[in-house]
């Protein structure tokens, strides 16, 4: 059995099969070095890697990065009928065979079949593509131009690389986290952790037998039991000012580290709990959140959506693509100075590109100010003709109404659905409904109760049906994900494997959130990626009905 010791001075690992101790040549070449090779394709001296591949086609960079094929984990993938194997060290460093051996079904020799990679031999396959049982491998996999010392380097950190060794999980158990903060509503929170304890309390029971039927499965269900583990589940309350949650979650992981963070409520930005999960290579799942964080590159956190950033993005595009029937934009947007509002309205202006004859006019509202007829009779009377976007909610959204009921100035009405919690029939004022449209990143009112079918009857099984639907429909979304693809892991608990999962898993459940579809590819993060544009309808304009296809930004 392979063991890995991270002590050269280098900072490569030494690597021990038997009695026999391979130690790499050393090099000034960091692993973090090598990790960029790995991952990105770029060589420590900062050019891009090179290799050739089928046809002898030279591909770079990216295009030939490792994590492309196998995958951050390096425990592989599959596309159609091609298999990308897993290079992690505990497959590389020890020989491969087919069939299970403590069933007597396996074979030691010939085709499919290897010798264990010895720093020499893997090197080898690197850059000649001739495996350790000296056959030469397709044409798919490249032949890397590395020097002795690049080669060195990328072999010690494909040494490093395991697939049951991430923190949170025992034989027994695996730990999970939710996170809440001390400002949420009491009901919003009990309605997320009623959800999340019932799954916990109901998956233990219904897998209590789970130790007992691996020991006695049959071969070809075997692999089944392997990931079986009791589910813990540690509630994470965040107390005070975001600016000292970091310190607070340290703490908790210190206490008891977790294997991933799962669904979670907390108003305001996710920046400080995100950043703790990328500094802890920690998952954290589908948070009820409207302000996640924008970024093209980290990793270890999944979005349902970009929240208001989305709202924003779509309304921006909706209205550019409408300039051909208007040549010029004359919008005013309304929101508080502080909170979600002005995070919206700060993405809308970078994202409208105004043209010469657009005017963007921003009205900010202090957070101790009230918004009276008087406000609105001003503002309405500078800004004639003009559309407005209110970010706004449900209390300053109602104090338009006298004046709209009088006035002929407004041209159109945008209204947030993000920041509308509640019922918008009930929220929106009739005097605004015939001018006013709803961006929506939900599936469509009249459809819902169909795409809820399911949670819906599981929570009215649990006795949980409440009031708050998108709370409760994403929370359960959550846990049935992660009951899915923990099935999938087997006994590789990887945190990157658990997270290449949840990218192919994420759009084949049976369960649905409040989001029409939800999809990721290899480094998405934002799984719904869209919007409506609705406008009330109807005889009485009681009806929501889009006016707009769904609207990818």
């Amino acid at each position: 059995m392979l063991a890995v010791l991270l002590i050269l001075l280098t900072g490569f690992p030494l690597l021990v099969t038997g009695t026999e101790i391979v130690q790499p040549e050393k090099s000034e070449i960091t692993l973090k070095q090598a990790e960029r090779i790995y991952r990105d394709g770029v060589l420590p001296s900062g050019k891009v890697l090179t290799a050739v591949a089928e046809a002898d086609i030279e591909l770079t960079g990216l295009q030939v990065a490792c994590a492309n094929c196998h995958r951050r984990s390096g425990l592989g993938t599959n596309e159609g009928n091609l298999v990308m194997p897993p290079i992690t060290r505990e497959f590389l460093f020890q020989a491969k065979k087919l069939g299970r051996e403590h069933r007597f079904l396996y074979k030691t020799e010939g085709s499919g079949t290897r010798p264990a990679y010895t720093m020499e031999s893997l090197k080898k396959v690197i850059r000649e593509g001739i495996d350790s049982s000296g056959r030469e491998l397709g044409r798919l996999m490249p032949r890397y131009n590395l020097t002795d010392q690049e080669s060195d380097a990328l072999v010690a950190y494909l040494s490093t690389l395991e697939s049951s060794s991430s923190p949170g999980v025992t034989e027994e158990e695996i730990h999970f986290a939710t996170i809440v903060s001390d400002q949420v509503d009491q009901s919003e929170k009990k309605a997320v952790l009623d959800i999340i304890e019932s799954y916990f309390k109901k998956k233990n029971a219904g897998t209590r037998l789970e130790t007992r039927r691996a020991e006695n499965a049959p071969w070809h269900r075997d692999w089944k039991y392997e990931s079986y583990r009791k589910w813990k589940l540690h509630v994470w309350t965040l107390t005070g000012s975001s600016d000292t949650w970091e310190a607070q979650l340290n703490k908790y992981y210190s206490e008891q580290p977790v294997f991933a963070m799962l669904s979670g409520l907390a108003y305001g930005s996710w920046q400080p709990i995100h950043d703790f999960c990328e500094q802890n290579h920690v998952p954290c799942l589908f948070p009820n959140t409207d302000l996640p964080v924008l970024s093209e590159s980290d990793y270890y956190t999944f979005y349902f959506s970009k929240g208001l950033f989305l709202e924003a993005e779509v309304l921006a595009k909706y209205l550019r693509d409408e300039r051909t029937k208007d040549s010029r934009l004359k919008v005013v947007q309304v929101y508080r100075a502080e909170g979600k509002g002005k995070t919206a309205a700060q993405q809308f202006r970078k994202k409208l590109k105004l043209h010469i004859n657009d005017t963007l006019f921003d009205q900010s509202i202090k957070i101790e100010e009230a918004i009276d007829k008087q406000f609105w009779e001003k503002l309405i009377g500078e800004h004639k003709q003009s559309i407005f976007v209110l970010w706004l909610n449900k209390q300053d959204l109602k104090t338009v109404t006298e004046v709209a009921n009088d006035s002929k100035d407004i041209k159109r009405i945008f209204i947030s659905g993000t920041l509308i919690t509640e019922d918008l029939v009930d929220v929106v004022p009739d005097s605004i409904r015939n001018i006013a449209e709803v961006i929506y990143p939900f599936e469509q009112p009249d459809k819902m109760p169909m795409l809820l079918y399911r949670s819906n009857a599981w929570l009215k099984a649990q006795n949980l049906a409440g009031k708050y639907q998108k709370l409760q429909a994403n929370t359960f979304y959550v846990l049935r994900a992660v009951g899915r693809t923990i099935m999938h892991l087997r006994d590789k608990f990887s945190r990157e494997y658990f997270i290449e999962l949840v990218e192919h898993i994420s759009e084949k459940l049976l369960v649905s959130s409040v989001y029409p579809r939800l999809t990721l590819g290899p480094g998405q993060r934002y799984a719904s990626k869209g919007a409506y544009i609705l406008r009330f309808s109807g005889e009485k304009k009681k009806q929501l009905v889009p006016v707009s296809s769904w609207i990818i930004p």
